[in-house]
């Protein structure tokens, strides 16, 4: 196959299918009526536009190498080696896009009250978990090229596997994360006779093409990178993360619920990150962290706005990544409320509110962030998400709606932290570190090693420096 500009024959092609299910939720935005980027027959579709993007910034952030000689460069006049099929969703559709899709009802987090912002919901839409796309890249290359395009394959398995790789929106709050299910690959040269009249027969979108071949990727160094941070719990009065309202009582007033996924209330991941975001800002301004630094640190932390970027810079995807809780056990209980007239102090006729909150309650908090950052941010951001887990397990941040008639608080009963070895600096302890939270006359102490301590005065201290 002679290169596009004549001055090279690529002499071997292969391919990789990757048979993949959603692990959570995903949304590929697009302009169609429902939100989601569909192809012409309507069917949800995972563009190979968006994979390039997200394996090439992949390879580029976390491997320190982009393969430059596999990707396009009109300056260098270098042709591109790596093509991304289109991936249509492959759910049986025949009953419509119900079953796959989540409509999520979402509220703004108000940043100096805490909870949900007052009449600011909006809705967003997912499709959720289990969803099927088959994920195929085709690398031309030279026989020379034999270990690069080994080495290439096995990074973008490694990376969508783990969740390193992300695709769509919403990335930090826990979407876009494909699971892989199975892996085959085929390989042609293309000065064999035999196999390249199998070249010509081959049917790439056919997982069940004689040509594939099981393909498996190395496990190794897949669990090393990821800090991760925890926190156990328990509803402690009642918490509202309003979804829709489809209940009604006996007058007919519509009654506020949770939101649900799968028949099981959740806190979203949304709400953690809106939650997260907030506090860590709060942290940084209550320390008087600079402007320009706090915002560089939180950007690296959660990403850029949709509105951009200063001085029209990319916006780039956050390091850190929650997901959907499911709330464990629960209580309910209808909760009735009227509105007061702010003029004569009485009620008003007819404004009745009724609010089916969770009362009881298991939760547990997940994030985990990719410290791929500068050693002190990274010691910043460790600080930053500790403070916010920490008072969130002390009840000091509430979440949802109705917080300021005391809704919303979680009671933490453990924080656990795994920092991989390479990113500890003399922290002689094990893997992961659990972190006791004793509550005793509303005094708070945390029960935990002098190292682990020690460590995270540590990073606490950097937030207040002015001279890193």
């Amino acid at each position: 196959m002679e290169k596009q500009y004549g001055k090279k024959y690529y002499e071997c092609v292969d391919f990789l299918f990757l048979e993949t299910t959603t692990a959570g939720l995903f949304q590929i935005a697009g302009d169609s009526p429902i939100g989601l980027m569909l192809d012409s027959d309507g069917v949800p579709l995972l563009p190979g536009t968006s994979i390039a993007g997200a394996v090439q910034d992949y390879l580029k952030e976390k491997k320190n190498t982009n393969y430059p000689s596999f990707w396009g460069d009109s300056v260098s006049r270098y042709d591109n080696k790596v093509y991304f099929y289109d991936s249509p969703l492959r759910n049986d559709l025949s009953s419509g896009l119900e079953n796959v899709i989540d409509i999520r009802k979402c509220h703004a987090h108000d940043k100096e009250l805490g909870g949900a912002a007052d009449k600011k919901m909006f809705e967003r839409t997912f499709l959720k978990q289990g969803c099927r796309f088959h994920v195929i890249v085709k690398v031309f290359s030279l026989r020379t090229e034999k270990k690069q395009v080994e080495a290439f394959f096995q990074d973008m398995a490694k990376g969508i596997q783990k969740g390193w790789i992300l695709f769509g929106g919403n990335k930090n709050a826990g979407a876009g994360q494909l699971r892989i299910e199975r892996v085959k690959h085929a390989h042609f040269d293309m000065f064999d006779l035999s196999s390249l009249k199998s070249y010509y027969l081959f049917q790439p979108l056919e997982i069940n093409d004689p040509s594939y071949v099981e393909y498996g990727f190395s496990q190794e160094g897949m669990n090393n990178q990821v800090i991760s941070i925890s926190l156990d719990g328990q509803i402690r009065d009642a918490i509202l993360l309003k979804g829709e309202d489809k209940e009604t009582d006996e007058e007919g007033h519509q009654i506020a619920t949770s939101i649900k996924s799968n028949g099981q209330y959740i806190i979203s991941g949304t709400t953690w990150k809106g939650v997260l975001r907030s506090y860590c800002e709060k942290i940084c301004k209550t320390l008087e962290m600079g402007e320009e630094k706090r915002t560089d640190l939180l950007e690296v932390m959660f990403g850029t706005n949709n509105d951009g970027t200063k001085n029209g810079e990319k916006q780039q995807c956050g390091k850190v990544r929650v997901h959907d809780t499911v709330i464990e056990e629960p209580a309910t209980k209808c909760y009735t409320r009227i509105k007061i007239d702010r003029f004569t102090g009485g009620t008003i006729s007819g404004a009745k509110l009724t609010s089916n909150a969770i009362t009881k309650g298991k939760v547990k908090i997940a994030l985990e962030f990719l410290p791929i950052m500068e050693e002190v941010q990274r010691k910043q951001a460790i600080a930053l998400l500790f403070l916010t887990v920490r008072d969130l397990g002390l009840s000091k941040i509430p979440l949802g709606s109705m917080a300021s008639v005391g809704f919303g608080r979680i009671r933490g009963t453990q924080i656990s932290i795994s920092i991989p070895e390479k990113y500890r600096i003399d922290w002689d302890i094990k893997e992961q570190e659990n972190i006791d939270l004793e509550v005793e006359d509303r005094k708070a102490s945390l029960i935990c090693s002098d190292k682990v301590r020690t460590y995270l005065e540590e990073c606490i201290g950097l937030l207040a420096r002015e001279d890193v």
